[in-house]
């Protein structure tokens, strides 16, 4: 699969180091682990289980647009109509780069360009628009590719399945938009939480926002910052699955730990750190 900046996913996900716990774990361990000295566990979970790093989660955020569908540009057309709809300017995001953008920071562009300062109100009142006209583009024939990426739903399936994943978003669609994109495509359904593009208008900010937000819905991070001491660092993956380079700036210490093991992507190489 393909994405806008040439980045193949399907050649990404065959090089990826996301492996089964048991492979990665008889990797790690014998690395780490001298001669005699029984395997480090920290924490238990609700089971009383002993953990391991190995068992630690991996969270995998993934972008949208260009990563796991194309919509053949119905978010673009949805924002210029709705923002005709609602100001009255014809064409305001021409010229606007819309890729690897938050949807926050596309429309503060259009607005200054149309010579307009958008009140709460007058954000509301687009966004309300833009989710109906979204809603109808979806379904309409563009000239461009529509479609689930190749490769994309059998690797949802297994993530999904696996204990030691947790699947949600990191993506500048704002979060209503980024439904209706799934929804169209029955993917929704495989994620439980994620930091959208309608909170800030710095994509940047967002690895922090899906953090939280991965803390919220329950990702062990009690049990990983139990660890961090006794590893170094918190024994979590974070893998950020995009289909373009994008450097997650970490805003705090916490962050900047987690960022060590942040999977990175550029020019088709996916690695696992």
């Amino acid at each position: 699969m393909v994405g806008r900046s040439g980045f193949s996913t399907g050649a990404a996900l065959r090089a990826a180091s996301i492996s089964s716990p048991k492979a990665s774990e008889s990797r790690s361990t014998r690395s780490r682990r001298r001669k005699g000295r029984a395997r480090q566990t920290c924490g238990r979970n609700r089971d009383r289980t002993p953990l391991t790093y190995s068992d630690a989660l991996k969270i995998v955020l993934f972008d949208i647009g260009g990563t796991l569908i194309l919509t053949g540009g119905a978010g673009g057309r949805a924002m210029s109509r709705a923002f005709e709809d609602t100001f009255g300017v014809v064409g305001a995001f021409d010229g606007i780069a819309m890729g690897g953008r938050t949807d926050a920071g596309i429309l503060r562009d259009a607005a200054a360009g149309a010579g307009l300062r958008l009140t709460p109100e007058d954000i509301r009142r687009f966004r309300a628009r833009y989710f109906e006209r979204l809603h109808e583009a979806l379904p309409e024939p563009g000239h461009q590719p529509k479609r689930v990426l190749p490769g994309v739903l059998p690797l949802l399936q297994t993530l999904a399945g696996r204990p030691d994943v947790f699947l949600a978003l990191l993506t500048g669609n704002c979060e209503e938009g980024a439904r209706l994109k799934l929804e169209h495509f029955d993917l929704w359904r495989f994620f439980r939480c994620g930091a959208f593009g309608d909170e800030t208008a710095e994509r940047n900010d967002l690895f922090g926002a899906a953090m939280q937000r991965a803390r919220e819905c329950g990702a062990g991070f009690r049990f990983l910052d139990e660890c961090a001491p006794r590893f170094g660092r918190a024994p979590n993956l974070t893998a950020n699955v995009t289909d373009r380079q994008v450097e997650l700036q970490p805003r705090t210490v916490e962050e900047r730990g987690r960022r060590k093991s942040q999977l990175r992507t550029a020019a088709g190489k996916t690695s696992l750190r």
